[in-house]
This record gives C-alpha cells, sequence and structure tokens, in this order.
C-alpha cells in the first residue's frame, strides 16, 4: 500500500520479513504523490555465488532488487538507494547491461563494477559498495 502525507518525500517500511534475529528483509515505498518500490534483502544471494569477476569483499551483505518508479520525481532512484546506504552499508546490485539509467546511477552513487553474474539465464552488470 502507498500512501500519501503531506507530499512529504520518506520512505515507510512496509512489510518487514525477519528470517532470524539479525537477517531482515525490506519491502519499501516511497510516500509522495509519485511511487517508488523497491525490495532489499539481506541473505546470501545464491545468484551471486559464481561471478565472472570478483566482488569486493566476502562480508555479510544486503541486495537491492527491483526498483520500479513511474520516473515523475527527479533523482528517485538515488534516493532509494541512498536510504539503503544509510543504514546498511554493504550493498550489492545488478542490472542488464542496457539498463542505462541504473548503469549511470550505479556510477553516480560511486558503486565498484564487479563483474557479470548470470540471472535467470540472462547476463547481469553486477556491483558492490561498502561504506566505512
Amino acid at each position: 500500500m502507498v500512501t500519501q502525507h503531506s507530499g512529504v518525500m520518506r520512505i515507510q517500511q512496509l512489510n518487514r520479513l525477519q528470517s532470524t534475529l539479525k537477517r531482515k528483509d525490506y519491502m519499501c515505498a516511497l510516500q509522495t504523490v509519485s511511487f517508488l518500490l523497491f525490495l532489499l534483502v539481506f541473505r546470501p544471494d545464491q545468484t551471486y555465488g559464481e561471478i565472472e569477476g570478483n566482488w569486493t569483499n566476502d562480508l555479510e551483505y544486503y541486495v537491492i532488487h527491483r526498483i520500479a518508479s513511474n520516473n515523475t520525481v527527479k533523482d528517485i532512484g538515488k534516493y532509494c538507494i541512498q536510504w539503503c546506504l544509510n543504514d546498511f552499508k554493504n550493498i550489492r546490485i545488478d542490472t542488464h547491461k542496457d539498463n542505462k539509467r541504473m548503469l549511470l546511477l550505479m556510477n553516480q552513487m560511486k558503486f565498484t563494477y564487479c563483474g557479470i553474474v548470470h540471472v535467470r539465464n540472462s547476463e547481469r552488470v553486477a556491483f558492490q559498495k561498502l561504506i566505512v
């Protein structure tokens, strides 16, 4: 459910799934006249077990999946990723090689290119960022 609160842009945790006491998944939405949805998952991603390249570290990490918006707010993807990085310091993400917007965003947000992963028989460009 996406709600509007006086047009203020802020992220609300809509659904928190707890697989263990330390491991949490988040599905979030931006509250405003626009729409943003993404899934932030904290658990090893089987897809990331094999990479043509190297991850920047082997620490526990969160994965951002399925960023979607209606493109009514400039830089909404950047806002989403920054929200994740504020609380979760080791983030991995992948995208299609033709997704120019996401590739540009990864560059702007200073994610490190790590290599290629395969998701459902499709090559994806993989990135990681660690905040120390």
